[in-house]
């Protein structure tokens, strides 16, 4: 038996997930998919509307633990195992002859390529040995999963391929989720902490005492509610998405409950409230039951009613797992009622999957339950199966509309695409901000660090310029994008900048942000932290802002990049990193294009206290051109530009000694015609945060 497919084009973003994806019925055994015609497979390489790719998708099932399925021609094959082991980065696709990617749709699996005979092709195959952990399948209940081979006509176009499957494919909204974000405006177990108490043997009483009345309730949320909308969407004309209460809304001496002193009638008043701004609310949970000794009270109080826990090496202590079949089934229920009953528009799933020996238990009952909350209405009972897929199964509605719930995995993952399957976006990975000392407060005085000032190290304050230049908030801006590029940029080439979560914008009245001077800002380093984050490019809009400590002007700031960040939501949806070692502390660059409007950005950060040059790049690498725009000249204009100046020298925002004639001075509209061959290396300086917008000539924008 063989057949002839043709590798379809998977078309826009906004398209829903296998509308024009080939999808394949597939035999137990053997399905071969693309016949030899000289040597070259045959297949339809013609770019489709909105990216050069195109992809052959399907799925398969397994029912007896050690089947096979091979996907192959008459000269090679992709084979899929269940079972094989091996010792790899999970859940990554690989890209063979520089022409084709291949992949296992699952954040789990490892797919590989090996070198055979022959001038070119690698026998590829993927693994997925995680789930020799589960049930064993069976005819009434078998594993399923899917793979994915596509296509591009160009190596520098192999990333653009891989994303414009991957966002046709997953579920999920396509717009911007701006939302308010509760953690570091309100008491929690932080305060004792970073303020003192078990981490300082001289504690602030005085400041803790000040800041233990301030807990969350409806009437402080429906405060926050009322500061937000009235600054940013009646003043200010910027959407808001959701408000998302974090943990310190439950009583911890139950089952994720609500505190009913603080909580009287749940959530109800505090969505009437945000429904006023055109907002929906989220909420936090945390699989395995937290941090801190609200953590420890509420595995405390399940262990009493016989819900399973194991050893989590993330926290260090016992916490929840969902491999136990009780405590699977009541944290599933929880999330249900949320998105059922109180209309939640968002999820933050805070730790999942921390001990190792449950881990694929515990990630694969994540997964099912967040397939189940995209669809509320017509889920299946959440034990009936030990499917791995989410693809077909995650609701009728297109990927895109507004009202989808978005859905933010946190601590556990790592950065497989292919989490986005289920998920909208994931963490970067690390702490929330730095733990050091060193990371806050750079170099310090000789004197400074001599002096013992009541029985402390004088430390200088974090709002002022230290020895290196910076403010604390810039080297906060400085390790937020270190951790982005290390654990992020180097372990995953294709994972889309775009859908994580790197810790957005804080302005912070309680935690460990508050204990490191988050609470402190000018208008230069809240400008530069603004716009470091949006043109990242990244989807998820965390704003952990406590309105207390606001002023008008950095509402503005605040505004003008989230509603640039909106208008221009597809184009950075291509975000990646271009260059720069941030944690060399070089200047690095981060750029989108789309390649059918021929319209991107470059955003630029210098991360040090002092003038710094680039490395020499051109447009078309950064950009990552197509062959057919290597040629082109493009215009380049300034978006935003902030730096600290010399005091002695004349206050310029501009792209310092650009190649170009231009005199960018504020946001003037002037512009540079750019050559993408045409090398540069600006010089940034002290701190300096740049986006600039390049388009073709030919291209007019508003």
């Amino acid at each position: 038996m063989s057949m002839t497919a043709t590798l379809l084009p998977n078309g826009g973003f906004a398209d829903r997930p296998g509308k024009q994806s080939l999808v394949l019925p597939i035999a137990k055994r053997v399905v071969p998919v693309i016949e030899e015609t000289e040597d070259v497979p045959q297949a339809d390489l013609e770019p489709p509307a909105k990216a050069e790719t195109g992809s052959l998708h399907s799925r398969t099932l397994f029912s007896e633990a050690q089947d096979e399925v091979y996907v192959h021609n008459d000269w090679d094959e992709f084979r899929f195992k269940a079972l094989q082991d091996i010792e790899d980065v999970a859940g990554l696709p690989v890209v063979v002859n520089k022409r084709f990617f291949l992949a296992v749709e699952h954040p789990m699996a490892v797919t590989k390529a090996v070198k055979i005979s022959g001038p070119q092709w690698l026998d590829a195959w993927g693994g997925i040995q995680h789930l020799k952990t589960l049930a064993k399948p069976t005819e009434e209940v078998p594993w399923e999963y899917g793979f994915v081979m596509g296509t591009f006509q160009e190596v520098s176009q192999a990333r653009r391929a891989f994303l414009a499957y991957l966002h046709a494919e997953r579920p999920g909204r396509r717009s911007p989720m701006v939302h308010y974000n509760s953690w570091y405006d309100f008491y929690s177990y932080q305060d004792e902490g970073f303020n003192g108490g078990f981490k300082d043997p001289r504690p602030n009483e005085t400041l803790i005492s000040s800041l233990r009345p301030d807990k969350m309730s409806e009437g402080r949320c429906i405060e926050r509610i009322q500061a937000f909308g009235e600054e940013m969407v009646k003043k200010r004309d910027t959407k808001l998405d959701s408000f998302l209460w974090d943990d310190g809304w439950d009583d911890p001496h139950s089952l994720w409950e609500f505190d009913h002193e603080r909580f009287p009638a749940r959530f109800d008043e505090v969505s009437k409230k945000a429904k006023d701004y055109g907002a929906g609310t989220g909420v936090w949970l945390s699989p395995w039951g937290g941090y801190g000794f609200t953590q420890e009270a509420r595995v405390k109080f399940g262990k009493k009613k016989g819900y399973e826990t194991n050893y989590n090496r993330n926290i260090q202590s016992e916490g929840f797992s969902l491999a136990g079949k009780k405590y699977q089934k009541a944290f599933h229920d929880t999330a249900m009622r949320f998105r059922r009953e109180q209309g939640v528009n968002m999820f933050k799933f805070d730790g999942v999957a921390g001990n190792p020996t449950e881990l694929a238990m515990e990630m694969e009952a994540m997964l099912r339950t967040i397939a189940a909350l995209r669809n509320p209405k017509g889920s299946r009972s959440q034990g009936s199966t030990e499917s791995t897929g989410s693809i077909g199964s995650t609701g009728s509605k297109e990927p895109g509309e507004e009202e989808d719930v978005w859905i933010n995995l946190t601590t556990g993952t790592w950065p497989s695409p292919f989490f986005l399957l289920w998920a909208d976006s994931i963490w970067r990975g690390g702490p929330d901000i730095a733990t050091r000392p060193r990371d806050w407060f750079g170099p310090l005085r000789v004197a400074d660090r001599l002096a013992i000032v009541e029985g402390r190290f004088k430390t200088p304050p974090l709002d002022q310029i230290g020895l290196d230049g910076l403010t604390g908030r810039q080297r906060w801006i400085r390790w937020r994008s270190m951790v982005v590029y290390i654990l992020v940029v180097q372990r995953s080439t294709f994972f889309p900048l775009s859908q994580l979560m790197i810790h957005g914008v804080i302005v912070a009245s309680h935690g460990d942000a508050l204990h490191w001077g988050l609470n402190r800002f000018d208008a230069v380093d809240f400008t530069q932290e603004v716009w470091s984050f949006v043109a990242m490019g990244l989807q998820l809009q965390e704003l952990y802002v406590a309105p207390r400590h606001m002023t008008s002007k950095a509402w503005d700031i605040l505004a003008e990049g989230l509603k640039w960040s909106r208008r221009n939501a597809e184009v950075l949806r291509d975000s990646h990193w271009a260059f720069g070692d941030v944690s060399n502390q070089e200047v690095y660059c981060i750029a989108s294009w789309d390649v059918q409007t021929s319209q991107g950005f470059l955003f630029f950060h210098n991360p040090q206290g002092v003038a710094s040059r680039s490395m020499p790049f051109n447009l078309q690498e950064v950009l990552e051109l197509p062959e057919a725009q290597r040629q082109l000249s493009f215009e380049v204009r300034l978006v935003k530009s902030a730096y600290r100046p010399a005091e002695s020298g004349p206050v310029h925002p501009r792209l310092v000694s650009w190649n170009c004639t231009a005199n960018f001075v504020g946001d003037d509209s002037a512009s540079c015609r750019w050559d993408s061959q045409q090398l540069s290396r600006p010089c940034a300086g002290p701190g300096l945060v740049t986006v600039a917008t390049v388009m073709s000539p030919t291209i007019t924008t508003v």
